[in-house]
């Protein structure tokens, strides 16, 4: 009877024992949104000066690092984006102005900056106007 139970509680413990598939760091990151910038852009807001923007949004930001292989040291270098990545000037109800857009996410680490990683902000005569993907008014 011992030699029974010892065979069943034996037979419990290998079916309790389950594999997992072999963890692709690549692929879950394909799979995974890294926010950029939220704390700063928290900080911005309709009405604030174009410099103070600037200032709070910083003119460079860091999107991931680079790990040199053959270094002893390890030594990871930042790896960085422009602040504000792209600049386009428009035509809207109050005159000239500008669209400054920010990077905020990478959703696809694709090395390609799409227009979904992106916030725009909209500056007229020096003042932040709106925020976002709307469209000038």
């Amino acid at each position: 009877m011992l030699k029974f139970f010892c065979l069943i509680l034996c037979g419990i413990f290998a079916c309790g024992c389950a594999t997992t598939p072999e963890y692709d760091p690549l692929a879950s990151a394909a799979n995974q949104t890294f926010s950029l910038n939220d704390a700063a852009l928290k900080k911005v807001s309709v009405g604030m000066k174009q410099d103070e923007v600037h200032n709070i949004l910083g003119q460079q930001i860091i999107i991931g690092y680079q790990y040199e292989k053959e270094s002893a040291s390890a030594a990871a270098k930042p790896l960085t984006l422009a602040n504000p990545y792209k600049i386009e000037d428009v035509k809207t109800a109050q005159g000239k102005c500008t669209v400054e857009y920010y990077v905020t996410a990478v959703r696809q680490p694709d090395g390609v900056v799409s227009d979904d990683e992106m916030m725009g902000l909209l500056f007229c005569n020096g003042i932040l106007t709106d925020k976002g993907w709307d469209k000038p008014k």
